[in-house]
Order: C-alpha cells, then structure tokens, then sequence
C-alpha cells in the first residue's frame, strides 16, 4: 500500500545490496534536491532523463539509485517503479516523502 505516508522508516531497507546506509542516504539527497531544482514535466519520461544523468554523472549502477529512492517513497522493499510512483504521487508529495524519510533515518 504504497498510497500511504509513513512516520517511521527501518534504516536497513534503504540501502540496495551491499551499499553502505550513509550512501544511500547521500543519494536519496542528491535526488531530493535534483527533483526540488527541476521546472520541467513531471513525467516517466523526463524524470528517467533526469535521474539517469545523475546515475551517469556519479558513475553508480541504476539500483544504487534508484532502489533507495524507492524505498523512500513508499516504505516498502517492493513496490512499482521509482519512475512509477514519482509520476503517480507527484512532485510535492514524492519531495515530501523524501524529506519525511531522510528526517526519519537521521
């Protein structure tokens, strides 16, 4: 039920395999503020651009991103897309949820 905000997040879950929770939490930042700073559609489309260039310009694999973007925006290890729920929630409450989650795991 990934519809639901969560209070709470367990720190274990947001890193994907193998990657440190400070890491993850670094790159779950990275991507708070790249959507914060971005003007242009709120779309699968755009947002992969987006979210691609940064997994380009920090030379990481697509998991390393977007697995813990995922897990904060639904609190769950499984869920749709990262891609997916941006678009669906939208850009404030995908940047709320964020926020909630890294103000949860510091």
């Amino acid at each position: 039920v990934f519809y639901i905000r969560l209070s709470q997040y367990e720190a274990s879950l947001l890193p994907a395999k193998g990657q440190e929770l400070s890491t993850a939490k670094a790159i779950v930042k990275e991507v708070h503020d790249a959507l914060s700073n971005y003007s242009g559609e709120w779309t699968y489309d755009s947002l992969k651009v987006l979210l691609d260039g940064l997994i380009e310009k920090k030379q990481i694999k697509v998991g390393q991103l977007y697995l813990p973007v995922r897990y904060a925006l639904t609190g769950l290890p499984t869920s749709p897309g990262t891609l997916e729920c941006l678009e669906i929630l939208g850009r404030d409450e995908s940047l709320a949820r964020i926020e909630n989650c890294l103000s949860s795991l510091s």
